[in-house]
């Protein structure tokens, strides 16, 4: 099983990947991530690619 770690990415989220859209969970604590085509672990840092399945609310976004 090939491995991806993420570095926190520039842009200002600060989600996992287990919270994008792209990640299929696959087991208790890994996915596989739809972008890379790789498993990665659900609690890594969103790379900068990353969207959440939800867009963020107002109050999220002035509270960053």
């Amino acid at each position: 099983m090939q491995q991806v770690q993420h570095k926190q990415s520039d842009s200002n989220h600060d989600y996992k990947c287990c919270f994008c859209r792209y990640f299929q969970l696959e087991g208790v604590r890994w996915g596989h991530c739809e972008i890379l085509n790789v498993e990665v672990k659900g609690n890594l840092l969103a790379c900068a690619i990353a969207e959440p399945f939800f867009p963020l609310s107002q109050h999220q976004k002035r509270n960053k």
